[in-house]
């Protein structure tokens, strides 16, 4: 990533790979001045592609905190493939406690490349794929300090 910046581990380090197909890391970006949202979309970007993942630039879409939140919680607890249970209250509560705390709530960016919730009854599914797999999902908190880059797949 550009100007040596690099990821810190989560996914492992807090045996999030027990709990879900992904990855889960954060990224220090304090030294950068990100201020637009098109230097937000190439630097997501720019992580996909250090992640060997696809970059999906302006398919990238932008939701508020709380809807991010609720998304997570469903990427964690709901397989995106059958809609099976993925973890407990207690595990998905645990795992998202520990991206959160790394995001400013107050002063954050929120993406996912979703573009409705994919959860939702009525409606279609639409998303930009960053993987190989049939479905993924990625939900991305950013404040000026931080990128917290976590992605769920499900099936091949």
């Amino acid at each position: 990533m550009s100007n040596g910046l690099q990821k810190t581990d989560l996914y492992h380090s807090n045996q999030m790979d027990r709990c879900f197909e992904g990855d889960c890391f954060y990224v220090d970006i304090h030294t950068l001045l990100i201020k637009t949202e098109k230097e937000m979309y190439r630097l997501l970007d720019e992580i996909c592609v250090k992640e060997k993942l696809f970059p999906i630039g302006n398919g990238w879409r932008k939701v508020d905190y709380e809807h991010g939140k609720k998304l997570l919680h469903a990427a964690l607890t709901t397989d995106l493939a059958y809609g099976g249970t993925r973890l407990g209250k207690k595990k998905s509560q645990r795992v998202i406690k520990i991206m959160l705390d790394k995001i400013n709530p107050e002063h954050n960016h929120c993406f996912t490349n979703w573009m409705d919730d994919p959860w939702k009854e009525e409606g279609g599914r639409s998303w930009e794929g960053i993987t190989s797999h049939t479905f993924d999902i990625a939900i991305v908190l950013l404040d000026q300090n931080r990128v917290v880059f976590m992605y769920a797949i499900s099936e091949d």
